[in-house]
């Protein structure tokens, strides 16, 4: 009952209930054999002798005893073991999300330097230059150029790419962008199904902003 009410608050898992119950169901029995013959025999009518008392009671004491300080000691070294295995697994972890965040980095980084270099390239030469680090890196589910665009510009953009400058309403559809300063127009992108959203002012957005 106490584990299966555990269970129902959801203080034990599923998965560790057969577990918990043994624990329990160990620990009471334990404290049944050590302690049943002590009560039965320091609380009997007719008390047997110091000596018989003494015979019984300092063998079960000191066994339960050292059943205590072996459980203590065998929980300390597991939660040292565990201990060391998270750390372990934590670095890991941790210098493979580096090294992934390292060639992501460098991916932007080339891109960074074509566009410095070649600013006026098209849809496909964007592609064809990203779609080897797509491949590459899993981890980036896309790549796109957003340059920023001036206010004053919007109209001369719109009409030299053909794009209309738009932004999300309420409802995440896209509507013509409303007027500012400067957009964060998304130019081009990769992969091919994203390109719907080309025009998106992304700048629009509190969290990409």
């Amino acid at each position: 009952w106490g584990v299966t009410a555990l269970a129902l608050l959801h203080v034990v898992s599923p998965h560790d209930f057969l577990y918990n119950w043994t624990t329990w169901w160990v620990g009471d029995t334990l404290a049944v054999v050590v302690f049943t013959p002590l009560v039965l025999l320091w609380a009997e009518p007719r008390p047997p002798g110091l000596r018989r008392r003494l015979m019984v009671t300092l063998p079960l004491t000191a066994t339960f005893t050292l059943s205590v300080l072996l459980f203590f000691y065998a929980s300390r070294r597991e939660n040292e073991a565990l201990q060391t295995a998270f750390q372990d697994r934590a670095r890991t972890l941790a210098s493979a999300v580096r090294a992934s965040c390292d060639g992501h980095l460098e991916v932007l980084i080339s891109l960074d330097a074509l566009l410095s270099s070649v600013p006026e390239i098209n849809q496909e030469e964007f592609s064809s230059f990203v779609a080897r680090a797509l491949s590459r890196h899993p981890g980036i589910r896309g790549l796109s150029w957003n340059p920023r665009v001036e206010g004053a510009e919007r109209a001369h953009f719109e009409a030299e790419s053909g794009i209309r400058i738009t932004e999300a309403d309420v409802q995440r559809r896209l509507v013509p962008a409303a007027p500012r300063s400067e957009y964060v127009v998304l130019r081009y992108i990769e992969p091919p199904a994203d390109r719907r959203a080309l025009g998106l002012d992304v700048g629009a957005e509190p969290v990409r902003r």
